[in-house]
């Protein structure tokens, strides 16, 4: 939904995660089952004009409730800087900041839900060229997903600097797979 000089834009969007589970262990007996891992709904777009961009989503998982995950409102500048305010992913390791959407599996790694920062409160700087984005976040530490100001007692920075080499743009490298027919070349990032 639009309006028709472009400024005001809503997207809505979602997704739904089930899997089919099977568990054969030897002197046990077989277990099997579907599980609905996440359903989500999405809001994002922009406001006023395109530079002004926002997104809230909300998520459902098999524990049953709903989850807030991103509530944000950002500015971008023609220089290839932004801001961010409000909640969204941290930027640190890799496998957190692609979407489980564009994800292989349905759940992450044990590497990433051991060192993960997961959604935090806090303030987002971004800069991006053709073939450098830098982030850099003051929040308010890990785990503090939907938590009250002051209360996690934790303050933290996140730095993050990504390298993008070859013919690829970012859009190609936002994922763990490549798309059919894309350019060839591969990201290099340090959080």
């Amino acid at each position: 939904v639009a309006s028709a000089d472009g400024n005001w834009k809503l997207k809505i969007n979602g997704q739904i995660q089930v899997r089919w589970l099977y568990n054969n262990a030897e002197g046990q007996t077989s277990q099997h089952g579907f599980d609905h891992r996440r359903t989500k709904i999405k809001f994002s777009g922009h406001i006023l004009d395109p530079t002004w961009t926002f997104k809230v989503s909300t998520t459902w998982g098999r524990a049953g409730g709903s989850n807030t995950e991103d509530a944000w409102i950002a500015k971008q500048f023609d220089n290839g800087q932004w801001i961010k305010a409000g909640q969204f992913k941290a930027w640190f390791l890799r496998e957190n900041i692609i979407s489980s959407g564009k994800q292989l599996a349905v759940n992450s790694s044990m590497v990433n839900n051991a060192f993960t920062y997961g959604w935090v409160q806090g303030i987002n700087y971004g800069y991006m060229n053709n073939d450098f984005k830098l982030t850099a976040q003051y929040l308010d530490g890990p785990g503090s997903t939907n938590t009250q100001a002051l209360t996690t007692g934790i303050h933290a920075w996140l730095v993050r600097a990504e390298f993008k080499f070859g013919d690829a743009g970012w859009g190609d490298v936002g994922s763990f797979t490549s798309k059919i027919g894309g350019k060839d070349g591969f990201m290099v990032g340090v959080g």
